[in-house]
């Protein structure tokens, strides 16, 4: 849960803290990320080891454990959130989000028409 001035366990005072939360969630599950304060550094990292997927592969290409990211790309402000994929069924997605209404939340998207929330994924290795 959220304090005051955005406190959490995962980033620093007074910054968002989504990315912080995914990605101290993969190096709790041994992937070598470090503490990433921005979602699309996340994609950017992904670009760099191929392991990145843009929004036309999200249906196909969608796994649990990888991150999924929000907003229109990786550069500036276009990446908006990020939050990892718990699991995959059928034409939904939960994930798992930090800083997701102050707090961290399972949510569920429906695919195709919550598919222009994202603009990619990142696979773990």
């Amino acid at each position: 849960m959220e304090g005051p001035n955005d406190a959490n366990e995962w980033g620093p005072v007074g910054r968002p803290w989504c990315s912080y939360f995914a990605t101290a969630m993969w190096q709790d599950a041994g992937v070598d990320i470090g503490k990433l304060g921005y979602s699309g550094d996340v994609y950017k990292w992904g670009q760099e080891r191929g392991t990145a997927y843009d929004q036309g592969a999200i249906a196909e290409s969608a796994k649990p454990g990888d991150a999924l990211l929000f907003g229109t790309g990786p550069d500036g402000m276009q990446s908006t959130h990020i939050g990892i994929i718990e699991k995959v069924e059928d034409n939904k997605i939960t994930t798992i989000e930090g800083n997701s209404s102050d707090k961290v939340q399972r949510v569920t998207y429906t695919l195709p028409d919550d598919l222009g929330r994202f603009y990619g994924g990142v696979h773990p290795h």
